[in-house]
C-alpha cells in the first residue's frame, strides 16, 4: 500500500493491521528484537494503532528502543555513527530503511 497510513517497513495500512510484521532491528552490527506494544488486552497504541502484544509500526512516537530502553524516536541511539536501522523483506527484494529521524 502506498498511502499516508502505510508503515514504511511492512507496508501495511496502520489503521487496518494488528501490528508491524518486522520483529528485529539492527544497531552497530548487533540484532535486537523490537519491543511490542504493552497495552491492556485488546487495547491499541494511540499513535500507530497496533494491537497490544504486536510490534509498533516504524516511526511510532511510543515505541521503546530495544538498545537503551528509551523512546526510540528520540533516544541517543539515533545520534551515533551507526544509527538504528531496520530491514524490510518483501518477496523479490531486500532493502534497508533508516530511521525517519535521519537528518540527511
Amino acid at each position: 500500500m502506498d498511502n499516508n497510513n502505510s508503515c514504511l517497513v511492512c507496508g501495511q495500512d496502520m489503521m487496518q493491521s494488528d501490528g508491524c510484521r518486522v520483529a528485529v532491528m539492527y544497531h552497530c552490527g548487533e540484532q535486537y528484537v523490537r519491543i511490542p506494544f504493552r497495552g491492556f488486552r485488546g487495547e491499541r497504541c494511540g499513535d500507530c494503532n497496533v494491537l497490544s502484544g504486536n510490534y509498533h509500526h516504524w516511526g511510532c512516537d511510543l515505541e521503546q528502543c530495544p538498545v537503551c530502553g528509551g523512546q526510540l524516536i528520540s533516544c541517543e541511539c539515533m545520534d551515533v555513527e551507526c544509527p538504528v536501522i531496520i530491514n524490510k523483506k518483501r518477496p523479490g527484494r531486500k532493502a534497508t530503511v533508516r530511521s525517519q529521524m535521519d537528518k540527511g
